[in-house]
């Protein structure tokens, strides 16, 4: 208890550290809510892949091979870079990275579609990135359909049919699409909501873990956190609280909004990252008072980004994923978060939708903070023997 009370020195201490005696903690807790953020949103800024470059082989060079040149370089999906006059130097362009689609017309195209045969129209598409690949193969099937549809129709109105004549002709059963959420089907707005919530996780953990860790450092040496490194490292916690909160309202409120990245309820998604941030607190703590000096933190916390987005079910199904897998995920506080961002930026912004998740993440914190309890009473313990021991002297 006698340590307890000292929990308000310990956050005066860490705001004299922050504001005054070491400004690197600063830095961090400023660097990574508008720095990262901002790049990740220009690198996505765009959203969506679009105009994938396109390399077309004639062989017929005809007028309805020209139309069909044209619906390819019409649809948003695909550009037209080149005409080339033969295949090798077709997928030459491919291997080279200039082209990542190529189409083949035959020689032969125009004479069928007149006679009214099936005409091949051969493509080849780098799929080395699927992203690309799911945006060029779409918008390729879509131009032929719709040239096709244009062919039929002529073909009809030539034989005298009117034009309600033709509309009778189509298919009995018509696809109609309808994408739910997320209607643009963006990849920015996919994945960047995601990436700002491990954004401030990193801001929690590095900023803390950082803090605590300098005075660690030689010539660092603090006697508050020597006399109860349990209770200033729970303090460094909450002075810090304060920025993590002013980090994530610039994050959610400034730069989300700037580049159009999507949420239901801006003030929802702002009191899911304070829970969030809440849940993160025991767990902070034991990084913190696991890391041995400043640069331990970044060595130890930089590299976790891309794994706990992997591993969180986020940008691949969670039920895909391995059992060992699985079970790291259950436990680690950014995978039901994570589910919690994306039914708040994509399909609802009513914070009772996410309760569960909630409830799942309270679960965590508290486990963790049952740890870390053991681990301050074993520390305590520790401290206590070694000082008896001491006072007992050689003879003790």
């Amino acid at each position: 208890m006698s340590r307890i009370c000292l929990l308000p020195r310990a956050i005066l201490s860490e705001l004299r550290r922050i504001f005054l005696t070491d400004r690197d903690v600063l830095l961090v807790l400023l660097a990574i809510p508008v720095v990262y953020p901002t790049i990740v949103s220009e690198l996505y800024e765009r959203t969506s892949a679009m105009e994938r470059p396109l390399v077309v082989v004639d062989l017929d060079n005809s007028e309805v091979s020209r139309r069909l040149s044209l619906a390819l370089d019409a649809t948003p999906e695909l550009e037209l870079r080149r005409r080339v006059d033969d295949v090798e130097t077709g997928r030459r362009t491919l291997r080279d990275g200039e082209a990542e689609v190529l189409v083949r017309i035959p020689d032969d195209f125009s004479r069928r579609v007149a006679r009214g045969e099936p005409a091949a129209v051969k493509a080849w598409i780098g799929a080395a990135n699927m992203l690309t690949y799911g945006v060029a193969y779409p918008g390729l099937r879509a131009a032929i359909g719709a040239l096709n549809e244009e062919i039929t129709t002529e073909r009809l109105q030539k034989r005298g049919f009117t034009t309600a004549g033709v509309r009778r002709r189509v298919p009995p059963v018509v696809q109609e699409s309808r994408l739910l959420y997320h209607p643009t089907a963006s990849y920015g707005g996919f994945l960047i909501i995601g990436v700002l919530l491990l954004v401030v996780q990193q801001m929690v953990l590095v900023a803390l873990a950082f803090s605590v860790g300098r005075r660690r450092e030689p010539g660092r040496t603090d006697p508050l956190f020597e006399r109860a490194p349990f209770v200033t490292t729970v303090g460094a916690y909450l002075a810090q609280s304060l920025l993590y909160a002013a980090g994530t309202a610039v994050i959610l409120f400034v730069i989300a909004p700037a580049f159009g990245w999507p949420m239901q309820r801006p003030a929802a998604m702002f009191l899911l990252f304070l829970a969030f941030i809440g849940a993160l607190a025991p767990l902070a703590v034991l990084i913190a008072l696991a890391v041995r000096d400043g640069t331990s933190a970044f060595q130890l916390l930089m590299f976790a980004t891309i794994p706990l987005l992997m591993m969180s079910g986020f940008a691949w199904p969670l039920d895909q994923m391995p059992a060992y897998v699985r079970a790291i995920a259950s436990v680690l506080p950014s995978t039901p978060a994570l589910q919690a961002v994306r039914l708040l930026s994509t399909k609802t912004g009513d914070l009772s939708v996410v309760l569960p998740l909630l409830r799942w993440l309270a679960v965590q914190s508290a486990a963790y903070a049952l740890v870390l309890v053991v681990v301050a009473a074993g520390a305590a313990w520790r401290r206590a023997r070694r000082l008896r021991a001491a006072l007992a002297g050689p003879e003790g």
